[in-house]
């Protein structure tokens, strides 16, 4: 079961069907008896707030919880409060970034779509704690990024407070990607000076956006027809053997869209679908990472009404910084063309999503693609 994780279970009328359950039930008492000593013998337990609320940790601390076997919110907080064995913990400490996602709570009775407490339970325990003036130790080194993409996140999001540790000075786009990305770039614009290709723009010049009436959630066709032409450019050239790869974007209904595309891609090129690029939204990828992220804001306009789930300054930060060593951000350059970024204007109240987008525009970094010329 541990050597095949990406073999399929056996249908109920295979003859391996059953064979194949024992061996997936041994694994899994295997595995939890090895977890049961890890969690017991470990001076150190790190975990996630799902885990907390995990049968590994309930065995051996005896936690209180819901009758679902959710853990409770206190004790995401201060997992103290409701442990029959307190005394084997001796402290608690707890890390997050205020500048990214909190959770979001709506619900689709209502429009917008807000719960009535969002902004209440939309508050994260990190941000609480923080408020309630608990001790905090700021970690400003980051250990994931090219520091050609780690440059405007910290200066615009950390105030310059956010350096790079020596280690990612070691991490560089792949010859055979570089090489690709390069090749479709001067089939787009001839001419074009891309040196680096750590970070690049794409503006689809003929993109649209429609809003779905139900859900409010929104799609670019055009967005998704440049985006499969990179991604099967790359894909044919091999450029994406031994690279991790997802493609994010704001909106569920965009996402939709790029699984379909991706699954007729696998089908057409015979191609296994865990080795296809991975499809996820701006806040489900929060916490992960890839070599090269395909950032598909969708929206045309930067107007706030416009913008969306975009507006968010977190949410906005969250995207480009999932990227390791190459970062490709798919836009309309029409969402600029407004006073929002005036000098005039706090900074504060800047949309970081046109911020990042006019800093690729002063870098020279942006190519302009036609959707339609694609399509004919």
């Amino acid at each position: 079961y541990l050597s095949q994780p990406n073999t399929p279970r056996p249908g109920s009328s295979s003859p391996e069907h059953d064979e194949w359950l024992a061996r997936e039930s041994a694994f899994k008492k295997c595995y939890d008896s090895v977890a049961d000593v890890v969690v017991q013998e470990a001076s150190i337990l790190a975990c996630t707030n799902n885990l907390t609320g995990s049968h590994l940790v309930r065995r051996k601390f005896r936690k209180r919880q819901k009758h679902n076997g959710q853990a409770l919110k206190p004790d995401a907080i201060i997992p103290l409060v409701s442990l029959d064995r307190s005394h084997l913990v001796v402290g608690t400490i707890r890390g997050g970034d205020r500048e990214q996602l909190a959770p979001l709570a709506i619900t689709a009775k209502e429009v917008p779509g807000y719960n009535e407490f969002g902004y209440q339970m939309g508050r994260s325990p990190f941000d609480r704690l923080c408020r309630a003036r608990f001790p905090v130790s700021v970690v400003s080194r980051q250990h994931r990024m090219d520091p050609r993409l780690a440059k405007f996140p910290s200066k615009f999001t950390y105030s310059g407070r956010m350096s790079d540790d020596p280690s990612v000075n070691f991490i560089s786009v792949r010859a055979e990607l570089a090489n690709a990305l390069r090749d479709w770039i001067e089939t787009k614009a001839p001419g074009a000076n891309f040196e680096h290709v750590e970070l690049i723009g794409i503006d689809v010049t003929d993109g649209t956006t429609s809003r779905n009436s139900q859900n409010q959630s929104r799609s670019n066709t055009e967005n998704v027809v440049v985006v499969m032409d990179l991604v099967e450019f790359i894909v044919r050239r091999g450029a994406l053997e031994d690279v991790t790869c997802a493609i994010i974007t704001a909106y569920s209904d965009q996402r939709k869209e790029y699984v379909g595309r991706l699954m007729r891609l696998s089908e057409k090129l015979d191609i296994a679908w865990k080795d296809m690029p991975k499809v996820a939204t701006v806040d489900s990828m929060q916490g992960h990472e890839a070599d090269l992220i395909i950032l598909d804001w969708v929206v045309i306009s930067g107007k706030k009404s416009d913008l969306g789930f975009a507006a968010d300054n977190r949410r906005a930060n969250v995207a480009p910084t999932r990227a390791r060593s190459c970062l490709i951000v798919v836009a309309n350059g029409e969402i600029i063309n407004n006073d929002r970024l005036s000098e005039a204007r706090p900074k504060e109240f800047h949309p970081e999503i046109l911020a990042h987008w006019q800093h690729l525009l002063y870098n020279d970094l942006i190519v302009d693609v036609s959707a339609a010329a694609l399509m004919t």
